[in-house]
């Protein structure tokens, strides 16, 4: 132990402005002036005592412990609200003490003060350990991107994904992924994951344009919106009361990664789109709206969103192991403040809004509040709207659409999602719902279908190590339905799973044992899919559909 502080130990030497100047490095100071250095100086100052004495402690009792805590504790500390990555400035002002570019950059910045160019993976790697919760996905972070500076790509690939398994949703820790993917194919090695690498052309993607995706972790006084129809895609989340959510200049800076083509923004291995290059290159959009957007670079849009997703309610009457321990059921004071907050908001926005989703984080049909606003929703009201009806079938019957109201004629889509193909998988993974109502509730569908009432019918199947095998069996049964379209996606880590547990389910991981399995059955299903289509007419004849199958 006492090697470690021979060979670290220069920061004896160290002076508060040497620190400060170091640690100041790659940060910038938005609208604050030249007193923004000072203030920074300033704080490093009045905590450079702290540290070194924390240092002196920790020698004196060969505790690597103690180095580990003063790191942090400086960090920490001077890791303020207004510092941010220079060309992130949606970061500006976020109230997270750990706001993860800049507590990344202060800790290479210190690694290499501490340790040397060289030597500055290493001096983290030694006093960070996976006991250092919650923060060592943080360290693995700055690990990566300090392997990824000196060549070594494999390892620092690896090391990255440790960090995304620790903090999937991270932007910094996405963005450090894609990095060492990107090097890896750069230097004629073979990446991880799908991606045209080598493509540069300017994409374009409409969804900030025209989507507004209004979230809740618990309840109305913590509403946020994204500009995205999927939170896993671009992570970015917006506090829904204190700024306008369609025009306001948070939403202009995201639909400026857009159009700048940088999509710094987003999660381009979790995006579809991105990763599998299913965007249009800005110059070959037509769209005539779309074009005047491109052309006159606009940030600021007249209209409303075309896509407007409610996502705000957790209340469910499932408790699926991959999304929540217990039942959420909103109690009637959160009811009430739904309904008083966010239903003016809607009705303003409705006019302009062609689709509608409900939701993403919930069953809408076990929402007392989504169930009263469907019933404000008419035909003779909102002429151009259709609804997309998220649901995991266990409430969808015939009395549950009457009792809808008027909002049911508007539904024109359903996504249902559905987790095994037998009962004994279903009824795991959907806890609280039995095969007879799974079945119920599909017969409902198909006459829905069949008769016009909806013009699509999706489901929705999250893959993980219980389910991945019965893919075959799920598609058949999507076609004895009449589904429109099976989409697979990879299971999520939402917090319900320790880190280990989610590595061992998530057969989607390239190192999971069971990933090439996996692989395997994706290829039989789409062989399925495509003798599916060489049959169709027959398949047509006996009242059943030839569902698309897609893969995110």
């Amino acid at each position: 132990m006492n090697d470690f502080f021979e060979r670290f130990n220069s920061v004896y030497e160290l002076s508060p402005q040497m620190m400060s100047d170091s640690l100041s490095f790659g940060l910038s100071w938005p609208g604050s002036g030249e007193k923004a250095p000072e203030r920074f100086a300033a704080r490093v100052e009045k905590f450079y005592p702290d540290f070194i004495a924390s240092w002196k402690d920790a020698h004196h009792k060969h505790q690597l412990s103690d180095v580990l805590r003063a790191v942090e504790m400086l960090i920490t500390r001077i890791n303020t609200i207004d510092t941010v990555d220079l060309d992130m400035p949606l970061f500006r002002g976020r109230k997270n003490a750990k706001n993860s570019f800049t507590y990344v950059r202060i800790l290479k910045s210190l690694a290499r003060l501490l340790a040397g160019q060289e030597r500055a993976e290493e001096f983290l790697a030694i006093i960070s350990s996976p006991e250092l919760k919650p923060s060592w996905f943080l360290f693995l972070a700055a690990r990566a991107q300090l392997l990824l500076a000196q060549g070594e790509y494999r390892k620092a690939a690896d090391i990255a994904f440790q960090a995304k398994r620790l903090r999937p949703y991270d932007l910094c820790v996405s963005k450090t992924v894609f990095a060492t993917q990107e090097a890896l194919s750069n230097n004629g090695m073979i990446p991880d994951v799908e991606y045209d690498f080598g493509n540069k052309d300017i994409l374009f993607c409409e969804e900030p344009f025209t989507v507004l995706n209004i979230n809740s972790r618990t309840d109305a006084d913590d509403l946020s919106f994204g500009l995205c129809s999927c939170r896993a895609w671009s992570p970015m989340a917006f506090e829904f009361s204190k700024v306008e959510p369609w025009n306001g200049e948070e939403a202009q800076e995201m639909r400026r990664s857009i159009l700048d083509g940088s999509f710094k923004y987003c999660d381009k291995l979790k995006c579809p789109k991105l990763r599998k290059y299913k965007l249009p290159r800005s110059e070959d959009i037509e769209s005539i709206s779309i074009r005047n957007i491109i052309d006159n670079n606009l940030t600021e849009i007249p209209r409303g969103p075309k896509l407007l997703i409610l996502a705000y309610d957790l209340s469910c009457n499932l408790s699926c192991p991959s999304c929540r321990s217990k039942i959420i059921m909103a109690d009637s004071m959160t009811v009430k403040s739904f309904d008083t907050t966010i239903i003016n908001i809607v009705e303003r926005l409705l006019p302009d809004v062609q689709e509608l989703q409900m939701t993403q984080t919930g069953e809408a049909l076990a929402s007392a509040h989504f169930r009263r606003l469907l019933k404000t929703i008419s035909p003779s009201k909102y002429p151009n709207l259709k609804i997309r009806l998220m649901s995991n079938t266990k409430l969808l019957s015939q009395k549950t659409w009457q009792n809808i109201g008027s909002g049911a004629e508007c539904i024109d889509a359903l996504l249902l999602s559905i987790d095994g193909a037998t009962p004994k998988t279903l009824e795991k993974l959907r806890r609280g719902l039995s095969w007879s109502e799974l079945i119920g509730a599909l017969e409902f569908a198909k006459e829905l279908r069949r008769s016009s009432k909806i013009s699509y019918l999706l489901v929705k199947f999250i893959v993980q190590k219980e389910n991945f095998r019965e893919l075959p069996k799920m598609l058949e049964l999507c076609s004895q339905y009449c589904c429109d379209a099976l989409s697979v996606a990879p299971i999520a880590s939402r917090g319900s799973y320790t880190v280990e547990k989610f590595m061992e389910i998530n057969v989607n991981d390239h190192q999971n044992p069971l990933n090439s399995e996996y692989r395997e059955i994706q290829e039989n299903v789409k062989l399925l899919s495509k003798q599916m289509h060489e049959n169709e007419k027959e398949l047509l004849a006996q009242g059943r559909s030839v569902p698309r199958v897609v893969f995110s």
